[in-house]
């Protein structure tokens, strides 16, 4: 908004140059030439002075054009650079070891809701799991800011995304009905939009299984 602003001022104000020195052109002949050499004078001037503004005015848009597409370059790359980010973020050695400590933590507790494990285990026992949920958070902020380029999103976080929320989120995490749930829920209907629906379909398959597994394994401990 601020850069219209500036551009819309500089226009403005070359229009009134422009103006002011046509009006002192004109007084300045009326005033010290003859009527016949007036009108000589004037074609010439205003002919000279037409193809000077036309000239300015085509130099000032090229330049602001140059500028727009720079601009635009800048800011897909912020975007672009910003999904690797949170990418390498996602796959630190610290983020992969909440991931791991939050997966053994879930198959110990496959159908405890969240909010009775928050109340039950302690602070640092459940925290890998928050880390995790806190991460999709952002990502979904990103993604509803346009705060990241969102063709990256699906091939970068979908496959993993699809396993948490269908081994843990679905069950455990959105009947809880916390601040975060409403955002995880927004995130999985954006992935249901965007991702294609054939990889979708493989990451939904991969993760019911795993959590089909899961489930049979923890039937078997308890009748054993």
């Amino acid at each position: 908004m601020r850069s219209t602003l500036r551009r819309n001022v500089a226009v403005l104000l070359g229009l009134l140059g422009f103006l002011v020195i046509a009006v002192a052109v004109v007084l300045i002949v009326q005033n010290n030439l003859q009527p016949d050499k007036q009108v000589e004078l004037l074609a010439t001037f205003t002919t000279n002075l037409l193809g000077t503004t036309i000239g300015a005015a085509l130099a000032f848009w090229f330049a602001l054009r140059q500028l727009a597409i720079q601009s635009h370059e800048a800011h897909h790359k912020r975007l672009f650079d910003t999904a690797f980010e949170l990418h390498r973020e996602f796959n630190s050695f610290e983020m992969a070891v909440a991931r791991s400590k939050a997966d053994k933590v879930l198959q110990q507790h496959l159908l405890t809701k969240l909010d009775a494990l928050y109340n039950d285990l302690p602070e640092e026992t459940l925290r890998p799991v928050l880390f995790v949920i806190y991460f999709y958070e952002r990502l979904w902020l990103a993604i509803e800011n346009k705060q990241v380029d969102t063709k990256l999103v699906p091939e970068l976080f979908g496959d993993i995304f699809y396993w948490w929320f269908i081994n843990c989120f679905e069950t455990q995490l959105l009947p809880v009905g916390w601040q975060c749930c409403h955002r995880i829920q927004s995130l999985k209907q954006w992935f249901d939009d965007h991702a294609k629906q054939e990889v979708r379909d493989l990451w939904i398959h991969r993760a019911t299984m795993d959590r089909e597994k899961r489930l049979a394994n923890a039937s078997k401990g308890r009748n054993d």
